[in-house]
Parts: structure tokens; C-alpha cells; sequence
């Protein structure tokens, strides 16, 4: 029934006066949250972020977003799973509000302005303006450095995922609206990296002012969208790579191949942060360089069809991980640490390498890295909090666990002023960590009690990652792990 009635809406919502009826049950739903917590004795605030006003805000298709505040002497878990089931059991609610993130925080962590940078997604304007479902009150902010790279993070993640990663979402107008938001934040922020024009924004604007118009302009508008991603504004000198990480034959044969494509600039490839052996194993992740010419004919088949053929080549040893770019978002992401490991753009530049022997030059600012260490403290504390289960690994092979917990370590002694060496060497990493690792297994299926170890493990160096970014930030030792 549920599924039915959701089918339903969004029908309705491609409809000309859809917004006037569709809204009604937006406001019911903020009208039934602010009745149901009005008088709660533990939470003090709940806050809209969704901002309603807004062109890209589509009645139907959108979700409403909420930040809950707490008494700082109540556990935040307890209240969310509180919030969770009132919408879960509420009919319009569960399909009006967004329910897989919900923030939640104590009032001492809302008066910290790197909270509220991580919070921010797809703004913009200069200015955030929240509204208070309680009091109504609302919360106007000026973006900071930390916002504006939040925002940038965000941006580039929804592109990647949504356009670059294939994973087209079912809606053509939420698929258009998350494109259209996230390359006016880029541009926004990298001015000189995005040019648009002004058919693309007409178009977007038409498809937006009249829902019918989607099936005319969807091709249009996915062309503009690839030439303006694929706009190089960067020269490249060449190089000649000495070793590969391909070892088979039927896979060096294909890449070869793939190169001769008019459509694809490069291949780069970058392994796995922890090896085994001298020899690449565990996992090989390819970035396929695509350019304008792959929307010409819009037969992302052929893309679907180049992931599932390299995927094909896995064996025991070595499993091949496939996403697309282009050679100028390559460069953005690796100049601006837009990766959800802020040590990623260092190890890529010692480990990368590019099979049309091309060599990027990338200039890496430890400005950028900062930025991106304290979005990575705080993604890291919100998991913690908000994201139910997302980091309990137990029923996962034991490597996932080692990864994870390397990466902190990692980031930790970057921080402390070392040069990182990104060794790999397993053996080496299990020192370095806790010897009552030692007896598990990559392949080892983490137990409950194992979980515990680790999650103390975690925590321990999440604490230090923290202490170190409080040099320049006192603030952030509010978060509480």
C-alpha cells in the first residue's frame, strides 16, 4: 500500500499545480513532529535544514530534513531511536521525512561551528537559514572556510555517486536537481574549474518551471552537463611508468583497447592501502577518464558494459574496482582532498599510476588536507552517533576492520607532524596496532566480543585525531566520543 501510494505522489508531483497540493502534507508532517515533541523534558530543539522555499525543493520527490537538539546529559541514542520509531509508524510521515540520516547533538555540540560545517550539503548562497519546528525561531549563519569545503565535499560526492558511479536514480527530475545543485556548488567555490552555460541553465530552468518538458530536455541537458565536467583546463606531461599493476595478460590486452576509444583520456590505477606482499593484491581501483564525447550518443551502456567486463577479470588474488571521471575532476579532487580519507590525494600521488602514461603533476595543499581531516573527525563522531549500526562491523571479514583502523592511525601520525610512508606491508600495520590483533584472520568474520576490541581501538585513535585538530581548534573537544 505504502509503495502504491508513494508511486502515487510522485506521479502527481510532475503535475503543473502539484506543489499546492503536495505541500499539504509536508506542513501536516511538521505540524504532527512539532505537537508530538512540543513538550518533550529531554529534547530542546528540533530543526528543519530542509529549505522549503527553494526552486530545487520538489513537493513529492524531496524529503524533509531534521537536526534534533538534546540535553547534554542525555544519551543522543536513545532520543533518535525515539524520533525514528514515531516517524516509522506514521503513515505521510515515514514518506515525507528522511529517516536513513538523522542528526542529533547536545547543546554544547550545536554551539560548534565544525558541527554545523558538516551538516551543511548542498547550499548555494553565502548565508544557512534553519527554522525551529518548536519555537520557529530561525538560525541564519555566514558559511566559513569549513562550510564552504562541506558544501564543495558534498557537492562532489552526489556527483560522483549519482552521475560518475552509473547509479541513476529512478526520478529523471531528482536526478537532473542533484546535478544541477551540486556543479553550481563547485562552480561556486572553483570558479576558474567550471564554465556553464547558458543553455544548460535554461534548460535546467524549463525542466524545473514545467516537469513535462524533462522528456525534451534530458538529452540536452546531460550533454551540457558533459562538457562542462570534461573542460581540462590543466596540461599534462608524459611519462613513462617502469612497472604496472597488471599482471595478466587478457587485462593489459583490454585496457589497451579501452584507450584507443575516443571517448576515454586515461586509465588511472591505484591499489589497495594494505598488501600482503610486494605484489599488488586484495583490491586494484581503476578511474576510467571519460570526456565530452561519452554523452554525444547517451549510450551509458557501453560504460555499464566497461564496468562489468574489468569486474569479470577478478580472480583469488585480486578483485578490480571500477568508477568514472574526468582528467579536470581528477585534478579537483586530488588539489582539494575531496576524498572521504583525507590522506587519499598523498597516496595517490606515491601509488597512482597512469596506463596512457600521463603524469598529473598534483599540487597538494596542506591547507586542503586540514579541511578535509576535521570533515573526516566529524563524519566519523556523527557515524558514531547517528548512523544506526553503520560502523559495527561485526558479521564483516576482519580486513574491513584493519582498513578502517589503519586509516585512523594513518591520519593520526600525519597530524603529529610525520611525513607518511604509506608502507602497506600488513605485517607492519599489525604492530603498529594492538597486538591482540594478531591472531585474526583477514578473512576471520568479526565477532561481537572482536567488535568491542575494535571499537575501543577506533575510538582510541578518533580521541587523538581529535586532541591534535583542538591545537587549532579548541572547540572541537566538545565532541564527546
Amino acid at each position: 500500500m505504502k509503495k502504491i501510494f508513494i508511486k502515487l505522489i510522485q506521479l502527481i508531483s510532475i503535475l503543473p499545480f502539484a506543489k499546492s497540493i503536495l505541500s499539504v502534507f509536508y506542513f501536516y508532517s511538521i505540524k504532527k513532529i512539532r505537537e508530538h515533541f512540543q513538550k518533550h523534558p529531554h529534547i530542546k530543539d528540533i530543526i528543519l535544514t530542509s529549505d522549503m522555499s527553494s526552486s530545487s525543493f520538489i513537493y513529492g520527490l524531496s524529503d524533509l530534513n531534521f537536526l534534533i537538539i538534546v540535553e547534554n546529559n542525555i544519551h543522543p541514542k536513545i532520543i533518535l531511536n525515539e524520533f525514528r520509531d514515531f516517524i516509522k509508524y506514521h503513515f505521510i510521515l515515514n514518506f515525507t521525512v528522511q529517516k536513513v540520516y538523522i542528526p542529533i547533538l547536545t547543546i554544547d555540540e550545536i554551539n560548534t561551528d565544525i558541527i554545523k560545517s558538516y551538516l551543511i550539503r548542498d547550499k548555494i548562497s553565502n548565508h544557512l537559514k534553519w527554522i525551529s519546528v518548536l519555537t520557529t525561531h530561525k538560525y541564519d549563519f555566514k558559511l566559513s572556510k569549513q562550510d564552504y569545503f562541506s558544501m564543495a565535499f558534498s557537492s562532489f560526492g552526489n556527483l560522483d555517486f549519482q552521475l560518475l558511479q552509473l547509479n541513476h536514480i529512478k526520478s529523471k527530475r531528482l536526478f537532473i536537481k542533484a546535478i544541477y545543485k551540486a556543479i553550481h556548488s563547485l562552480k561556486k567555490i572553483h570558479p576558474k574549474d567550471f564554465s556553464i552555460s547558458k543553455n544548460w541553465e535554461k534548460t535546467y530552468y524549463r525542466i524545473s518551471t514545467f516537469p513535462l518538458f524533462i522528456y525534451i530536455g534530458h538529452k540536452v541537458f546531460m550533454q551540457e552537463t558533459w562538457n562542462i565536467l570534461s573542460k581540462d583546463l590543466y596540461s599534462y606531461e608524459h611519462t613513462e611508468n617502469h612497472y604496472s599493476y597488471i599482471h595478466k595478460k587478457k587485462v593489459n590486452k583490454y585496457l589497451s583497447k579501452l584507450l584507443k576509444k575516443d571517448f576515454i583520456d586515461d586509465i588511472t590505477m591505484t591499489p589497495a592501502l594494505i598488501q600482503q606482499t610486494n605484489n599488488v593484491k586484495g583490491k586494484l581501483y581503476f578511474d576510467i577518464h571519460l570526456n565530452h564525447k561519452v554523452s554525444e550518443n547517451l549510450n551509458f551502456k557501453e560504460l555499464e558494459l566497461i564496468k562489468n567486463k574489468l569486474k569479470s577479470f577478478d580472480h583469488e588474488e585480486l578483485r578490480y574496482r571500477v568508477r568514472f571521471t574526468t582528467s579536470s575532476l581528477y585534478q579537483l579532487q586530488n588539489r582539494n582532498a575531496y576524498y572521504p580519507f583525507p590522506l587519499e590525494p598523498l597516496f595517490r600521488k606515491r601509488k597512482t599510476l597512469s596506463y596512457g602514461n600521463l603524469n598529473y603533476n598534483i599540487e597538494i595543499h596542506e591547507d586542503a588536507i586540514h579541511l578535509s581531516s576535521v570533515h573526516f573527525l566529524v563524519s566519523q563522531f556523527m557515524r558514531f552517533r547517528s548512523f544506526k549500526q553503520k560502523t559495527d562491523l561485526i558479521g564483516s571479514k576482519f580486513i574491513k576492520s584493519l582498513n578502517l583502523m589503519y586509516r585512523y592511525y594513518l591520519l593520526s601520525y600525519y597530524l603529529k607532524g610525520n611525513e607518511v610512508e604509506f608502507l602497506g606491508n600488513e605485517k607492519i600495520i599489525r604492530e603498529r596496532l594492538t597486538p591482540q590483533f594478531n591472531t585474526i584472520k583477514n578473512t576471520d568474520i568479526v565477532t561481537e566480543e572482536q567488535w568491542r576490541i575494535i571499537k575501543a581501538q577506533l575510538l582510541y585513535l578518533l580521541k587523538d585525531i581529535r586532541n591534535e585538530l583542538a591545537k587549532k581548534d579548541p572547540t572541537l573537544k566538545k565532541l564527546k566520543f
